[in-house]
């Protein structure tokens, strides 16, 4: 059996800033307390990515950019795995960008630009990897009852 190792290396992680202010402290205790190391990984983030997020959050970067720039880093493993023939990898990598595309979403109220491009990167990451299932897996939509208010 080959074993590939992948190194987990960050390319272009955001620095810092040098002074973040009380508010921005605030909201990033806000989201380190409201989204805990077993909340991430138990819905489904890889943990080196839950750490790696409260680490940089801890530091002063902005939550919403540090999980899109993790979900990014996987996105780009999982297209490198899928290309070598690593499908089970590959999965598994999309399936972690869609969990750090949709954490970094779940720090905004409201239903903004932002938010709705965030959810579509965890939506479009996670078909990928449900695209390389076998057996695949299948989306299935129900309709609500008539009277039902939505």
């Amino acid at each position: 059996m080959t074993i590939v190792h992948v190194q987990r290396e960050f390319q272009g992680m955001p620095k810092p800033p040098v002074v973040v202010s009380d508010d921005d402290r605030k909201s990033l205790d806000a989201a380190i307390r409201a989204l805990p190391m077993s909340r991430l990984v138990g819905n489904g983030m890889d943990y080196s990515d839950a750490a790696e997020l409260h680490r940089l959050a801890r530091a002063g970067v902005s939550w919403i950019d540090a999980a899109a720039l993790l979900g990014e880093n996987n996105l780009l493993r999982a297209r490198q795995a899928e290309a070598s023939g690593y499908i089970s990898s590959a999965s598994a990598s999309y399936r972690y960008a869609a969990a750090c595309f949709r954490f970094g979403q779940s720090t905004l109220y409201f239903d903004d630009n932002t938010k709705r491009a965030l959810y579509k990167q965890a939506l479009d990451a996670f078909t990928a990897g449900s695209a390389l299932d076998h057996p695949r897996t299948e989306k299935i939509e129900i309709e609500p009852p008539q009277d039902v208010k939505q």
